[in-house]
């Protein structure tokens, strides 16, 4: 599903208060706090980075998760939509994507390689 910039410019300004950025990638956007890639935006939705136990709120919502292939539906990523009464309202989105955030930052990281000198 192709981008739409202006939902993308809404999500963004509805994050204001954690002082987010994001990185254009694959027809949608990453959002970002602190290079930490927390939620992404597909077409007109915003779905935020979830555990098995973060998940339940979503489901409760009636909210599914983010699945990148049409053409492969049990394909699916550990990012879920976010309500769009939760969007709508950036007090009530503020927790819901600082759990999120809290979730990407729990993630093991891969150590960075060291590039190779020269000996």
């Amino acid at each position: 599903m192709a981008l739409d910039a202006s939902f993308l410019d809404y999500c963004i300004d509805q994050l204001d208060s954690l002082d987010v950025s994001y990185r254009k990638m694959f027809g949608g956007a990453g959002i970002y706090s602190d290079e930490v890639m927390f939620g992404l935006v597909s077409g007109d939705q915003l779905y935020f980075r979830v555990t098995p136990s973060t998940e339940a709120r979503y489901l409760e919502a009636g909210m599914g998760p983010f699945v990148p292939f049409a053409d492969k539906p049990h394909y699916k990523m550990p990012y879920f939509e976010v309500p769009l009464s939760v969007l709508e309202q950036p007090s009530e989105l503020e927790p819901w994507a600082l759990e999120a955030l809290g979730v990407a930052k729990g993630l093991k990281r891969k150590p960075k390689k060291k590039p190779k000198t020269k000996g």
